[in-house]
C-alpha cells in the first residue's frame, strides 16, 4: 500500500496539470502580428501567373515553319479557330520562340506555325502574358 500511495499521488497531479480545451471545438489560431502579414512586393509574388500553360514542343521542322505541340489535358485551351498566339520557354522561363495555332489540332496534339525563334523540343508553350486588368 505504501509502494502505490507516491504513484497515485504522480498520476493525481499529472492529471490536475493539463489544460483542459473548451467545448466548442479545436482552439482558434492566434492571429499573425502585422509584421509577418504579406504585404508589398511579397504580396505581389504570390499572384497566379500572367502566363498559362499550354504544353511541351513534341517537333519542330524548320524547313516548313511547323512546330507540334503536346497540349496539357489541364490545360485551357478551348479548340477554336486557328490564328492564336503562343510563346515557347526554356524551363528556365527564357523565351524561345513566338508560335501561331493552326487548324490542325487531333486530341492533345496542336499543330502551329512557327513566327520566329528557335524552339528546341521539350520547351514550354505558353499563352502570351495579358496585360493586367
Amino acid at each position: 500500500m505504501r509502494r502505490a500511495l507516491p504513484f497515485a499521488v504522480c498520476l493525481l497531479l499529472a492529471g490536475c496539470t493539463t489544460a483542459r480545451r473548451p467545448a466548442g471545438g479545436p482552439p482558434t489560431p492566434a492571429p499573425l502580428p502585422k509584421a509577418a502579414r504579406a504585404t508589398g512586393p511579397i504580396a505581389s509574388a504570390l499572384q497566379p501567373s500572367l502566363m498559362q500553360l499550354v504544353g511541351r514542343v513534341l517537333a519542330v521542322d524548320a524547313t516548313t515553319g511547323t512546330v507540334i505541340v503536346d497540349v496539357y489535358p489541364f490545360a485551357d485551351f478551348p479548340p477554336g479557330p486557328a490564328g492564336r498566339q503562343l510563346v515557347t520557354r526554356t524551363a528556365d522561363l527564357k523565351p524561345t520562340g513566338r508560335l501561331e495555332t493552326s487548324a490542325y489540332q487531333r486530341g492533345q496534339i496542336l499543330g502551329t506555325h512557327l513566327h520566329d525563334g528557335q524552339p528546341q523540343m521539350g520547351d514550354e508553350v505558353v499563352f502570351p502574358p495579358a496585360s493586367p486588368p
